[in-house]
């Protein structure tokens, strides 16, 4: 497993160590939650064998540039 090959050799008192509101434990089980909840949903889709998310609508896609700032479509 790739994190117990980097974490091999650091003590628990250094993991638990952060400045100000972060540190390596946390942003380790950030990461490894969303990564498994990603892989399940790939496997949710492969074997659907498409996508399971609907096409954008054209209201989706016209609030996507107004929220992202980059305004209405010409």
């Amino acid at each position: 497993m790739a994190i117990a090959s980097v974490t091999e050799g650091i003590s628990a008192d250094l993991l638990q160590q952060h400045p100000e509101g972060t540190g390596v434990r946390p942003n380790l089980e950030h990461l490894y939650l969303t990564y498994t909840g990603t892989i399940k949903g790939f496997e949710r889709c492969l074997e659907a064998g498409k996508p399971l998310a609907p096409l954008p609508t054209g209201t989706i896609v016209f609030e996507l540039f107004v929220v992202v700032g980059i305004g209405p479509p010409a």
